[in-house]
């Protein structure tokens, strides 16, 4: 189990009554993995995750993430010191294993051995490493850390490996064999698990389209190698072509402008939004922290700047942050001890409202993501347990006269063959034909192409104040106002939501709403019309 302390499994700080709610689920999973905590490397916010993780009597793995890269010079940043120091910190808060994290897979051999031997000569704790082989470089990493005496590295079955995954554990096998350090797995019945995952690859190729080979422009990037895979389609979903390189660029620099900050999820998340939206090549700081006219900055880059996460690290004046912070001042303390206790007894009865089965787990997770557990239980009511489906026809849908069996339940099974399709009629719906338990069926659905196919998009004109257009390209989250509403200038009118982050869109002058021309759920260009007053 990762949890990134404070933040749990979000980009946000959360109360401390739910951090430990979460932990202790999560404990008492049977067959659960070991308990990790990160966060951005500052200890204070990891303190209640790992305090509670230890009265549960488990294992408590504290990570450190590895940022930058990291070279054994005296010229890092991160010396060899700083991880040391930390180190010691996790292991005198009672942490039982120490791990390191290299998400961008920066970590060079003979740095790996340097910072693996030095880490072994100063704490008494077992050492973890975890990277991705992005550059191809990382089962040799491996090799020099066991030459120096890590305990554990994260490996990846040979068909599931390498490039942004982990280094494959059947060439680190291979490579020990015979060694001090021989792992004892067999190489034979290695490759049966390798023969299945491969298999089971196939049936979700749709998703498959990450790095092809190694790239070790990572070194120049230093981004985590699941965020380098995801740019390109997601910059291609933004409407911005094949500007990856420039995205990529972008990104990369405007990480730079939390000087001293590591690179964990919330820094990156919001460095890659930046970068995909804004594509400029040197970003300057306080551009980095501006917005356009009749927007605000993301939630997640004022959280930042209040210093939710860690100390004040971002290389600009204390008032200019407090100044695009939306006037909230940055906290001096962990964030948890600000924030009121979850209310388990009310998120109880909301979940009861829509969920057949209420439990805790379900009211945990509603108090983390309630939009996303309503949506789920929602889903599961209209179309079922989707999980009997076989992956391809979930995925791919039923090719033309193929015919399938689906377990609804235990005893009953539903024999479906796909037919055909009809025209599309003049409201955008098409007729489905199909045999059910060999009777022939029709039903009409509605065909959402045919909607985006004849869909016109109105821009908002920049120099009328009244017009209020969508900021960044993204699914429309919340729309705050009606028709016939006062507002007043600056005041949150809209949420747009793009790559995990949220945009608010406000009012550009006072006055009352005249028109919205989208609706929540609507997807929008950047720049398209959302709502106007007079």
């Amino acid at each position: 189990m990762l949890l990134r302390g404070a933040n749990a499994v979000g980009y946000s700080n959360y109360p401390d009554n739910l951090i430990r709610a979460f932990v202790k689920g999560g404990c008492a999973v049977r067959h659960r993995r070991i308990p990790r905590v990160r966060l951005l490397n500052w200890i204070p916010g990891m303190e209640i995750a790992m305090d509670e993780v230890l009265k549960q009597g488990k294992l408590c793995r504290g990570h450190h993430v590895l940022h930058r890269r990291h070279s054994g010079s005296a010229h890092d940043r991160y010396t060899l010191e700083y991880y040391v120091n930390m180190a010691k910190e996790l292991e005198k808060r009672g942490a039982h294993l120490l791990a390191i994290k290299d998400m961008s897979g920066l970590l060079k051999p003979y740095a790996a051995k340097k910072l693996i031997s030095t880490l072994k000569q100063e704490v008494g704790l077992p050492i973890h490493l975890h990277t991705h082989d992005t550059s191809g470089n990382q089962v040799a990493a491996y090799l020099m850390a066991a030459e120096a005496g890590v305990d554990i590295v994260d490996c990846a079955i040979d068909s599931m490996s390498s490039t942004t995954s982990q280094p494959s554990l059947n060439a680190v096998v291979a490579a020990l064999e015979g060694t001090e350090r021989d792992t004892g797995l067999e190489l034979t019945e290695l490759q049966k698990l390798t023969d299945y995952w491969a298999d089971v690859r196939l049936r979700y190729e749709h998703f498959d389209h990450g790095l092809k080979s190694p790239v070790t422009d990572i070194y120049r990037y230093e981004m985590p190698g699941g965020q380098y895979t995801n740019l390109q389609p997601q910059v291609i979903s933004l409407g911005l072509g094949t500007a990856s390189t420039r995205s990529r660029r972008c990104t990369s620099r405007s990480m730079t402008c939390w000087a001293a900050s590591s690179k964990g999820d919330p820094l990156l998340q919001d460095g890659g939004r930046y970068g995909h939206l804004h594509g400029t090549e040197r970003p300057d700081p306080r551009e980095y922290l501006h917005q356009g006219q009749g927007s605000q900055l993301p939630r997640l880059r004022c959280v930042l700047l209040q210093r939710h996460d860690g100390p004040a690290r971002l290389g600009l004046p204390r008032s200019a942050a407090e100044d695009r912070a939306q006037g909230r001042k940055p906290i001096t303390c962990r964030p948890g001890e600000l924030l009121p206790p979850a209310d388990f007894d009310k998120a109880w009865k909301e979940v009861s409202a829509f969920c057949p089965k209420t439990d805790m787990k379900q009211v945990i997770a509603y108090c983390f993501y309630p939009k996303v557990v309503k949506e789920f239980w929602e889903h599961a009511k209209e179309y079922g347990y989707l999980m009997r489906m076989g992956s391809h026809v979930f995925f791919n849908g039923m090719a033309l006269g193929e015919t399938n069996k689906i377990n609804i339940e235990d005893g009953k099974t539903l024999v479906i063959k796909y037919i055909g399709l009809g025209e599309l009629d003049d409201e955008g719906n098409r007729v489905v034909e199909f045999e059910l338990n060999g009777m022939r069926r029709e039903v009409s659905v509605p065909d959402p192409s045919a909607a985006d196919s004849v869909k016109q998009v109105t821009l908002a004109d920049p120099e009328d104040k009244s017009q209020i257009g969508a900021s960044i390209p993204g699914l429309v989250s919340k729309i705050n106002v009606k028709v016939g509403d006062t507002v007043e200038e600056n005041q949150v009118i809209a949420v747009i939501e793009a790559m995990k982050m949220e945009t608010s869109v406000t009012a550009r002058m006072a006055g009352k709403v005249k028109s919205i021309l989208v609706s929540e759920g609507s997807t929008v260009k950047a720049g398209e019309l959302l709502i106007t007053v007079e």
